[in-house]
C-alpha cells in the first residue's frame, strides 16, 4: 500500500532517504541546501515505511516549478515509486497554479525521466562534479562570510581573498563571486600603472576570467550514456597553463628585482598568484618552482626598492 505525504519543511524521513542515497550510496557531500527551506517535500510511504522522496519549488520563470532530489531507497526500486512521486508532484504544481515543470536530475537516470516526458538540461551530478573540480583546482576551501558558508581562496597579503557561493536548481547555475581586499598584487598593479603609465596584465580580474572559462565549459555538449557503467567524458578547468607563466614571471622577477624593482614587484606577486592556481594541476612541479622564484624575486625587489630609497635620501641631502 502506498501513501504520499507533503511537508512544507524537510522532514527527517526525507532527509534520511537523501542521505542514504546521495551521500552514502553515491558519494555526494553538498546534498542539503537553502532550497530545502523554500521547497515542498513529498515522501512516499510503502507499507508505512518511508521509501522515496522528492521536492519541488517555484522557479524564477513565472508559472514554472522545479522537481528535484528524487530518491528511492535501494530495496524499493523497480516498483514504479519514482514515477508515482513525479506524477504527484506535477499534480500539486498544477493545483498551485503552475504551468510548467522542470526536472533537476542525474545523468544515470536520464532515460527514466525522458520516458516521463522531460527534456534533459545539464544533469545535476555533472554540474556538481564540474563545480567541485573547479573549486579544488583553484584551491577554494569552505569558509564563512558574515556567518554564511562560502568558498574562499587566496590570502590577505598577496592576492586578497576570493569568495564564491553557488547552487544549481536543475536548470540554471547561480554563482555569486567577489573579492575582498586587493592584497599586495592589487597594490603592485596600481603602483605599476602610476609609475609607468601602462596597464599591467589584462583589464579583467583573473578571477573573473576563470569564472568565464568555467561558464564556457558548462555549456559543452555531453555524450549520452550508453549504459549505467559507461563513463561520460567531460572537459574541465585546466590550470596547467598558469604554471609556465608563473615560472617565467618568477624568473624575470629574479633578473629585474634588484636593478628594476618596479618591474620585479608586480611580476613576482602576480606570478605567485598564478603558481597558486596551478599547484593542483598536472604541472604542479613547474608551478612550485615558479612560486619559489617569485618569492626570491620579491625579496630582491624589496632590496632593490630599499636601495632606491637610500639613493633618493642621499640626493635630497645634497
Amino acid at each position: 500500500m502506498e501513501e504520499i505525504k507533503a511537508y512544507r519543511y524537510l522532514p527527517a524521513s526525507a532527509a534520511r532517504i537523501r542521505e542514504n542515497v546521495f551521500i552514502k550510496e553515491q558519494g555526494f557531500f553538498d546534498e542539503f541546501d537553502h532550497l530545502d527551506s523554500m521547497a515542498t517535500h513529498l515522501v512516499l510511504y510503502y507499507n508505512t515505511i518511508s521509501a522515496a522522496t522528492c521536492r519541488f519549488y517555484p522557479f524564477e520563470e513565472e508559472g514554472a516549478y522545479v522537481i528535484g532530489r528524487i530518491a528511492v531507497v535501494k530495496e524499493y526500486r523497480g516498483k514504479g515509486l519514482g514515477t508515482h512521486l513525479i506524477q504527484e508532484a506535477e499534480k500539486r504544481i498544477k493545483e498551485a497554479g503552475g504551468t510548467r515543470a522542470l526536472l533537476a536530475a542525474q545523468t544515470l537516470a536520464s532515460g527514466f525521466y525522458e520516458k516521463q516526458g522531460y527534456t534533459a538540461y545539464k544533469p545535476t551530478d555533472i554540474v556538481v562534479f564540474m563545480m567541485n573540480d573547479f573549486l579544488s583546482k583553484n584551491s577554494f576551501r569552505l569558509s564563512t562570510w558574515k556567518k554564511e558558508p562560502v568558498y574562499r581562496a587566496g590570502d590577505a597579503v598577496i592576492e586578497g581573498y576570493q569568495y564564491l557561493k553557488w547552487y544549481y536548481d536543475g536548470c540554471t547555475l547561480h554563482v555569486e563571486a567577489w573579492i575582498s581586499g586587493g592584497g599586495i598584487i592589487g597594490a603592485a598593479r596600481r603602483s605599476f600603472e602610476i609609475e609607468t603609465g601602462l596597464e599591467y596584465g589584462a583589464r579583467k580580474e583573473p578571477f573573473l576570467i576563470e569564472l568565464e572559462q568555467l561558464f564556457d565549459l558548462m555549456r559543452q555538449d555531453l555524450a549520452q550514456p550508453v549504459g549505467i557503467a559507461q563513463p561520460i567524458p567531460v572537459l574541465t578547468v585546466d590550470n596547467g597553463k598558469y604554471a609556465k607563466s608563473a615560472f617565467i614571471m618568477g624568473l624575470c622577477s629574479v633578473i629585474f628585482g634588484l636593478p628594476l624593482p618596479f618591474f620585479g614587484v608586480p611580476l613576482s606577486f602576480t606570478g605567485a598568484g598564478r603558481a597558486r592556481r596551478a599547484k593542483n594541476s598536472d604541472k604542479a612541479g613547474m608551478a612550485a618552482a615558479g612560486r619559489v622564484l617569485c618569492f626570491i624575486g620579491m625579496l630582491l625587489s624589496v632590496i632593490g626598492l630599499m636601495g632606491y630609497l637610500v639613493i633618493a635620501s642621499r640626493y635630497r641631502g645634497y
